[in-house]
C-alpha cells in the first residue's frame, strides 16, 4: 500500500481544491487525484460518499489532522468546498512549517552536544590510559591538583550525559503530559518556570487559533464558548471554554474573568480585554496569532544563542582541562630528559 508523504498530501489536497474549483463534480476530482497522486484513502472516501456519507464526516481518509478536521468542517459552514480545502491545509501547513522550524533549530545544538560527549568520552576511555601508561613506565607522579583534574576529567563525561538524560526526560515528559488527555496533571507543570510560560503561550494561540476563525465566521463570544466546549474535541479548550463559562455563570464581569484566568498569557489577556469593546476583533485576533508565531521563533533563536555559548565554553574549558591535565605534564617530562 503506497502512502503519500506530508508535503504530497498537501499537494493532493490543494489539487483536488482545483480540481472541485475548476466545477469538476466531487467523484470525478477524487477518481483523478487517485491516477495522480495513488493514494487508496481517496478510494474509501469515494466508497463513503456514494453510500451517503458527508465529506466533513470522513476528512479523516483526506488528512488524518484533528487541525484539519475541526477547520475543514467550520469552513464548510461559510465557504465553499475548494475553500474550506485551502484554507484548512494552509493552517496545517503553518503548523508544520512552525515545528520544522523550531527541530532544525535545535539541529546544530544537538549534534555539538553529541561531539562533545564522544570526544570527552574517547578521551576518557582511550586518551587517558595512554597517558597513565605513559606516565607510569617513567614512574611519574601526580600532585594531588593535577590528579584531582584527572578526576574531573573523569567524571565529565558522564556529567555531561547525566544532565543532557534528566533534560531530556523532563521535556520528553512534559511533552507527554502536554499530548495526553489529562488537564489536572498539566496543570502542575504551570507552577514551574519556563513550562508555565511556555504552558500559557500554547494553550493563548490554540486557543486564539479557534476563536478567530469562530469570530471570521459570525458567531458571539457566548456562542463560541458552547461550541468550543460541546464540539471540540481537543480536552485542552474544552476545559478552558467550560472553566470561563463557569465564570460567566457566576456574574463575574468578562474583563475580571480575562484578567484572572490563568492560562491566558498577558498579551492574550490585554487582546482579549481590548476585543471586547471592538464591534470587529477579528482583526486583533489575527494579529495576536501572527504576531505570537514570529515571537515563537525569535524566542527559539534567542535560546539557541544563550545554548551555544555555554557549549562552546564546556568544549574550550574540557580542551584546557586535557592540556593541563595530561599534555603538559608530559611536556614537562620530556624537556627534563
Amino acid at each position: 500500500m503506497k502512502t503519500v508523504n506530508l508535503n504530497q498530501r498537501y499537494l493532493m489536497i490543494e489539487t483536488l481544491s482545483q480540481f472541485i474549483k475548476q466545477q469538476y463534480p466531487l467523484h470525478e476530482a477524487l477518481l483523478m487525484c487517485y491516477q495522480l497522486f495513488k493514494e487508496l484513502s481517496l478510494l474509501k472516501l469515494l466508497d463513503e460518499l456514494k453510500q451517503g456519507k458527508a465529506i466533513e464526516e470522513k476528512s479523516h481518509l483526506l488528512y488524518n489532522d484533528p487541525l484539519f478536521i475541526e477547520f475543514f468542517t467550520f469552513y464548510l459552514y461559510r465557504d465553499t468546498l475548494d475553500q474550506a480545502l485551502i484554507k484548512a491545509i494552509d493552517l496545517c501547513r503553518q503548523k508544520d512549517a512552525l515545528k520544522q522550524e523550531i527541530i532544525k533549530a535545535f539541529i546544530y545544538p544537538t549534534c555539538l552536544l553529541g561531539g562533545v560527549i564522544s570526544f570527552s568520552f574517547i578521551a576518557v576511555f582511550y586518551l587517558q590510559p595512554q597517558f597513565k601508561q605513559f606516565f607510569s613506565s617513567f614512574d611519574i607522579h601526580f600532585s594531588p591538583i593535577q590528579q584531582g583534574l584527572m578526576q574531573l576529567l573523569f567524571a565529565f563525561p558522564f556529567l555531561l550525559c547525566f544532565i543532557f538524560i534528566v533534560t531530556g526526560g523532563i521535556i520528553v515528559w512534559f511533552i507527554k503530559k502536554l499530548n495526553g488527555g489529562n488537564f489536572k496533571e498539566l496543570e502542575k507543570w504551570f507552577h514551574y518556570w519556563p513550562f508555565g510560560r511556555v504552558l500559557k503561550k500554547y494553550f493563548s494561540i490554540k486557543f486564539c487559533l479557534y476563536y478567530k476563525e469562530f469570530l471570521y465566521l459570525g458567531y458571539d463570544l457566548h456562542t463560541i464558548l458552547d461550541m468550543i466546549s460541546q464540539r471540540i474535541k481537543d480536552p485542552h479548550l474544552q476545559m478552558m471554554a467550560f472553566e470561563f463559562i463557569e465564570k460567566v455563570k457566576t456574574g463575574t464581569e468578562l474583563m475580571e474573568i480575562a484578567d484572572s484566568f490563568s492560562y491566558f498569557d498577558p498579551y492574550f489577556k490585554l487582546v482579549f480585554k481590548l476585543s471586547l469593546s471592538r464591534p470587529s476583533p477579528f482583526s486583533l485576533f489575527e494579529q495576536y496569532y501572527e504576531t505570537s508565531i514570529l515571537l515563537v521563533k525569535t524566542t527559539v533563536r534567542k535560546v539557541i544563542q544563550s545554548i551555544l555559548p555555554i557549549l562552546y565554553g564546556f568544549i574550550g574549558i574540557y580542551i584546557v582541562g586535557i592540556y593541563s591535565g595530561m599534555i603538559l605534564p608530559m611536556m614537562n617530562m620530556l624537556d627534563k630528559i
